[in-house]
């Protein structure tokens, strides 16, 4: 498909539309050239010379088996960064859409995502919150605790003694996914045109659905609004507990929140040892 859809009547149309709908064209030669570096189909090889600018592609691999295939979009996700781990993981949730094979190795998208610096940390923190970081925690771990595609979360002490979860936005990730959600349109929008066998899943409604749900989560203040609201809505079940949000640390781009200790969702070992602490 990929093949066919770069190299339909190049003359006739799609340069003119990529230089109209798409602002950073680079990254989307980025994009193409991971996919095909991973091997997501055996046309790979004969690609070199209908690929529309001077590029060589250097596959790694030539894929034919559902499970390979997903292996190689999961590595393709990662390299690319946060929009692609974000949309793997909604196709993850998918079943209706995607086969098992790819639901299975998407879900590892997870947990499986590279942090960024403490320097880079600390100066989101106080760029945010306009004093040193030592002003505003006790302490403040300099590993994180956990890295996600779109923040990531570092435990800290606050000056009064709470354990908290600060949760710090990714640079740049703003910009980031909004030139990466435009190729993604494209894509879609030019995969409906030309291919009746995709225009039945309807890609372009699933990257608009994909991008009013990243948006949202590109501001913390919303989370953070939703987490009150919940808490407030559940105070009197004994069985839920909701982390309280630091309001006067909180802001678009940073989350401080109560630290809990907790189990993954698919640990039902764990989920039948674990006892909430109010």
């Amino acid at each position: 498909y990929i093949h066919s859809f770069l190299t339909n009547n190049p003359k006739r149309g799609f340069t003119l539309d990529l230089e109209r709908d798409i602002k950073d064209i680079k990254r989307f030669k980025e994009i193409i050239k991971v996919f095909f570096e991973e091997g997501l189909g055996d046309y790979v090889t004969h690609f070199k010379g209908h690929l529309p600018w001077k590029h060589r592609v250097n596959p790694k691999f030539h894929l034919s088996k559902n499970k390979r295939h997903a292996a190689a979009l999961r590595r393709s996700f990662e390299r690319l960064g946060p929009t692609f781990v974000k949309l793997g993981q909604l196709l993850s949730l998918r079943a209706d859409l995607v086969p098992r094979e790819f639901t299975e190795e998407l879900s590892k998208l997870q947990d499986q995502v590279p942090s960024f610096s403490y320097a880079k940390v600390k100066k989101i923190v106080e760029n945010e919150f306009g004093k040193p970081i030592n002003v505003l925690f006790k302490s403040f771990d300099k590993k994180p605790y956990a890295s996600a595609s779109i923040a990531q979360v570092h435990k800290a002490i606050l000056k009064n003694g709470d354990k908290v979860a600060v949760k710090v936005q990714r640079p740049n990730v703003h910009e980031i996914i909004n030139e990466d959600l435009d190729i993604l349109f494209f894509i879609a929008k030019h995969l409906e045109e030309r291919f009746p066998i995709i225009r039945d899943y309807h890609p372009v409604d699933v990257i608009k659905e994909f991008a009013i749900w990243t948006r949202k989560e590109l501001n913390f203040n919303i989370e953070a609004r939703h987490a009150e609201r919940i808490k407030e809505e559940m105070q009197d079940n004994p069985n839920i507990k909701i982390p309280k949000i630091y309001e006067d640390l909180t802001s678009h781009r940073v989350m401080t929140m109560e630290f809990i200790n907790g189990v993954n969702l698919d640990d039902l070992e764990g989920l039948k040892k674990f006892k909430v602490h109010k």
